[in-house]
């Protein structure tokens, strides 16, 4: 038996706190290995773990978290973590004094309560993946689509030049001066009586695999024009010069 610091009765050598008056027996906070193994699947890579329990060498982890081994050194502590006995954790970390119903109470909240935070983080990870990834993938198809486009310049530039020499649109590339009926990304060029059209038909995007986007030429008060609205290439991926005006319904 021990003596209470604070009221002075007799209680149990290993109570954490005074039956009768209260007061923790402590000399440190309780060390719950439940909440040590979430702080070191959480933040293992940074040694908050370890802090919690009182070690110093945690900061070995804030050194080195960048080579990503704290993170996984410390998923496996968590596993080491919830597989100990109770009574052992309680020797190495809590002065041989088990938690009292108190504190059970108290770390069996955080526990529920640092759970829940990890599923609505989750939750709201994949709400936001499931927005960030087609938009970027949207993105990028339609950087592609930008660039083939910028690719069309020479052809618009060549067939303008002839017909203002000859008033009429070429019949073919050795008209215009264009020994290729291939852009510089691969994808393919064909001329016809309005202008021309572009397959992408050399590309390892499946959105765009087979679409195409057909160029007409026309007059605009006695100014050449083109217009690029044609095409099976959706509005998705299109540039907004090139957009296809939309149904009364405002789809595609």
């Amino acid at each position: 038996m021990n003596v209470c610091k604070g009221c002075n009765n007799n209680i149990h050598q290993l109570a954490a706190a005074c039956p009768h008056c209260g007061l923790s027996q402590r000399s440190r906070a309780y060390k719950n290995k439940n909440v040590a193994g979430l702080l070191a699947i959480i933040f293992g890579a940074f040694g908050v773990h370890r802090f919690f329990l009182g070690q110093w060498w945690g900061v070995l982890y804030l050194l080195t978290f960048w080579t990503l081994i704290p993170s996984i050194i410390s998923f496996v502590e968590a596993i080491v973590f919830w597989c100990a006995n109770t009574d052992k954790w309680d020797v190495k970390y809590n002065q041989n004094r088990p938690a009292s119903p108190t504190e059970q109470i108290g770390f069996g909240v955080i526990i529920v309560m640092a759970v829940a935070v990890m599923f609505i983080g989750v939750v709201i990870l994949g709400i936001l993946a499931a927005i960030a990834i087609p938009a970027y993938q949207n993105h990028t198809i339609r950087t592609q689509v930008g660039l083939v486009m910028l690719e069309t310049n020479e052809y618009k530039f060549a067939i303008e030049r002839y017909y203002q020499v000859d008033n009429e649109m070429p019949a073919s590339f050795k008209d215009i001066g264009i020994s290729s009926d291939a852009l510089a990304s691969g994808n393919s060029v064909k001329l016809n009586d309005e202008g021309f059209i572009i397959w992408f038909d050399n590309t390892d995007r499946s959105y765009l695999e087979g679409k195409t986007i057909e160029f007409k030429a026309y007059l605009d008060d006695g100014r050449f024009a083109w217009d690029c609205t044609g095409g099976t290439l959706t509005n998705t991926y299109r540039t907004d010069a090139c957009r296809l005006p939309l149904e009364p319904n405002g789809y595609d």
